[in-house]
């Protein structure tokens, strides 16, 4: 969302800058209300990237930074509005010059673009403890997984091993059992 939201202040604000140099050439108060409706929603969008950076210091301190050189792109394109307005069309013209309106725009363009590549290094980074996190996951489970296979075999056995001893006490008992009926039969002969 921060990668987005950066986005959109760019977007805007370059979008502003045309708004703003409309409005400077012709007048028409509708490129006006367009500008300031984008001003409108840069403001919200930065104060939205406040609340998302809110736990990062560093990120807090990049973003004053942006609302910096934000605030002097809406402070140069307002006084060349504000010229268009007082001196009319022909002052409107000498304002029309991007020298400064470029300048406060490339402030802006490069605080986004080092907020961005902060917050892709840092995405990156997510990315890779996430697919190691993943990966000891699955050897985890995949270890758990033959523990149980082994565990299931020694019970197998313990078992079988079991089993095989009452058999053998079963058919020992079975032989004495005879063994004791033969002799009691011998003597009951023998008296």
């Amino acid at each position: 969302e921060v990668v987005s939201k950066l986005d959109d202040v760019l977007a805007m604000a370059v979008t502003s800058e045309s708004e703003q140099r409309a409005f400077i050439v012709t007048g028409n108060t509708t490129y006006l209300e367009r500008f300031e409706r984008r001003k409108r929603l840069v403001n919200e969008d930065l104060a939205r990237l406040r609340s998302l950076e809110a736990d990062s210091p560093p990120h807090l301190a990049a973003l004053a930074g942006l609302e910096e050189a934000v605030a002097n792109f809406w402070q140069i394109a307002e006084s060349k509005i504000e010229s268009r307005k007082q001196g009319g069309y022909a002052a409107g013209i000498e304002e029309a010059s991007l020298i400064g309106t470029k300048t406060g725009l490339e402030a802006v363009r490069s605080q986004v673009e080092g907020m961005k590549s902060t917050e892709f290094a840092l995405l990156q980074g997510r990315t890779a403890d996430f697919e190691r996190d993943q990966a000891r996951a699955t050897w985890a489970l995949i270890m758990a997984t033959l523990a149980g296979f082994v565990a299931l075999g020694v019970a197998n056995f313990l078992v079988l091993r079991e089993s095989r001893r009452r058999s053998n006490a079963e058919a020992s008992l079975v032989e004495a059992n005879r063994t004791l009926e033969s002799k009691v039969d011998e003597r009951t002969r023998e008296l």
